[in-house]
């Protein structure tokens, strides 16, 4: 079952879990995505005030850092599973995080 995941600055995370609809349902209507979660080449972000988007490998290491763009191109990377960082706002910051897998 999937989890929706809160984090507000200064107290900790909460999760509350929700049916697969539902959580199909707020990804659709969100201003904020990023697709496709199997790909091997280009992942997609939507989102207008995109402030910085990262890479990571799955052990961690910081791969890529990019300002402001709408896609990254995973097809210069090994074929495994990355962790996509993107960080919203001008003004506030808000971050998200996305496993991506590279076929």
């Amino acid at each position: 079952m999937p989890y929706f995941i809160t984090l507000a600055a200064g107290q900790m995370a909460t999760a509350s879990p929700v049916s697969p609809e539902a959580a199909l349902n707020r990804a659709l209507k969100s201003e904020r995505l990023l697709a496709p979660a199997l790909t091997a080449g280009p992942v997609y972000i939507k989102g207008d005030d995109v402030k910085q988007v990262k890479v990571y490998s799955i052990s961690g290491a910081l791969l890529e850092s990019s300002e402001g763009r709408d896609n990254i191109d995973l097809s210069g990377y090994a074929p495994g599973m990355y962790l996509i960082e993107i960080e919203y706002g001008a003004d506030s910051t808000e971050r998200i995080v996305n496993r991506v897998i590279r076929r």
